[in-house]
């Protein structure tokens, strides 16, 4: 219901009909119409990180950038290790198009774990444009290429360190590059 508010509205006050205190419908009814109330219960209701955090999310879900940026800042304040709301935080600033804040926030994502992550659309995003603004630039085609690889898309990402190689001969690059490489032959050999 993203590109029709009304009927967004609509079913989210529905859905607080069915559940008064839920907080997914708060946050959202607030990130729709801007009606303080309904933030004001999602705070009542639930504790300020909480609260920060659905609110966050409802607004990343529903467009409105600088309250998920304001939200995911405060949780990631409050609780600094918690790589969830770090990784939602990079995703709002990218779509806030604050690009290389939301590279920092994420490169510290990388650093706490590379394990799998979300927000598929907004991160790989981000590293796009910023390899687009910055073609020459070995490091933004090398980190595009790491996270199209985070999210499985193992061919596009040999190609960008390819291209990446071409520009420096950075061993990071090259180990990249042979684990791609690895991952392509055994998928193949299951084939």
């Amino acid at each position: 219901m993203r590109g029709n508010k009304k009927e967004a509205e609509s079913r989210f006050r529905e859905a607080l009909k069915q559940s008064p205190g839920d907080p997914w419908s708060l946050a959202a009814l607030y990130a729709v119409t801007k009606d303080n109330s309904f933030r004001m219960k999602l705070f009542r209701y639930f504790d300020d990180i909480d609260a920060h955090f659905f609110l966050g999310e409802a607004a990343l879900e529903l467009g409105n950038a600088e309250v998920s940026v304001n939200s995911f800042s405060y949780v990631v304040h409050q609780i600094p290790e918690y790589r969830r709301a770090r990784i939602f935080l990079a995703a709002a600033l990218a779509n806030a198009e604050r690009l290389h804040e939301a590279e920092g926030v994420y490169r510290t994502v990388l650093q706490m774990s590379s394990d799998p992550v979300m927000r598929e659309k907004e991160i790989l995003t981000l590293f796009r444009k910023l390899s687009e603004r910055s073609p020459d630039n070995p490091e933004h085609l090398y980190m595009y290429g790491f996270v199209l690889r985070q999210f499985g898309h193992y061919e596009e990402a040999l190609v960008l360190q390819h291209q990446a190689l071409e520009k420096s001969q950075a061993p990071a690059i090259r180990a990249e590059i042979a684990a791609l490489q690895n991952v392509l032959s055994q998928l193949a050999a299951s084939d």
